[in-house]
């Protein structure tokens, strides 16, 4: 007798997970050189920036004024030893996708067609879902930078929490 899934709902992806293998999925990693440069975990989901601080490739999690990369995406073709279940650890390679469409975490409920706004400060007080490299659909007080519509489109409508698709071409 099968059981009824009344109330379930079966998740559809999860945070930096590639969403669509079209043709024009453009991911960068290991032939590039990326790696977490920094002494924190890279989440996956997030957005990251070259740290011109440091050797080139080296990444980080987005700062004020830097330029954004791309997105930090869970692909085990990278490094799986070095990767654990909330992201890239210091000195890991980090795959990037500048290209392509992928899940995402909304800071804040956001709606198809939207500007994305990246969290590139954190709030005296976060809010529950705030987190640097994460998507929102507004500047939070110039704690996040704006992307223009042309390198980034929201696909669905979704609350603060909830997995968004971002489709990215972002220019290099």
């Amino acid at each position: 007798m099968p059981v009824p899934a009344a109330g379930y709902r079966m998740a559809e992806g999860y945070e930096g997970q590639v969403a669509s293998l079209q043709c024009n999925t453009t991911i960068k990693g290991t032939q590039d050189g990326y790696f977490n440069s920094s002494t924190e975990y890279v989440p996956f989901g997030s957005f990251v920036v070259e740290d011109s601080t440091k050797d080139p490739g080296s990444l980080t999690l987005p700062i004020a004024g830097a330029k954004l990369l791309g997105v930090a995406i869970f692909n085990d073709r990278f490094e799986r030893q070095a990767v654990d279940s909330t992201g890239f650890p210091p000195n890991a390679t980090i795959p990037v996708m500048t290209e392509g469409v992928v899940y995402m975490v909304a800071e804040t409920a956001i709606n198809r067609g939207d500007q994305v706004f990246v969290r590139h400060t954190a709030n005296a007080t976060p809010g529950q879902y705030d987190r640097l490299g994460r998507i929102r659909n507004d500047a939070d007080g110039g704690n996040a930078v704006g992307i223009p519509l042309t390198e980034a489109k929201v696909l669905d409508s979704v609350q603060a929490g909830e997995l968004v698709r971002l489709e990215i071409r972002l220019s290099l």
